[in-house]
């Protein structure tokens, strides 16, 4: 799916498929690029931040450091996008991080990361591929 709302400053998703999620960096670097990489591993986005090398690569393999790595963002909101599927990972996980935490399938988190951004919200999304 594509989006047609763009955020032109920080990072937005463009587009999610089976496999990928495309982000586009609000300034491209240079008029030869379109300013857009496609992502095809777990990742950790905020309208400011982009991590590319977020561990896990299942919801099963989702620990307590790894949300550690979400939570040093300072969110407001977590979206935790589950891959194709809406799954609750194990509710230990979620509790006492002093932050909403809402967990939806990975097209839903993709979705809603846009609207909030645009709305001015500091939100991250932590997302698992479809």
């Amino acid at each position: 799916m594509k989006f047609s709302r763009e955020n032109t400053q920080g990072y937005s998703i463009i587009g999610y498929a089976p496999g990928q999620v495309r982000v586009r960096v609000g300034q491209p670097p240079s008029a030869t690029t379109d300013g857009t990489l496609t992502l095809t591993h777990s990742v950790i986005i905020s309208s400011d931040d982009l991590i590319q090398t977020w561990p896990p690569q299942h919801l099963d393999e989702l620990q307590t450091e790894h949300l550690t790595t979400v939570l040093a963002l300072q969110p407001e909101v977590i979206l935790l996008g589950t891959g194709e599927t809406l799954r609750f990972p194990d509710s230990v996980l979620l509790a006492n991080t002093g932050v909403g935490i809402e967990v939806m399938d990975t097209g839903a988190a993709c979705r809603t990361f846009n609207i909030l951004v645009a709305e001015g919200r500091r939100v991250v999304a932590a997302i698992f591929m479809i």
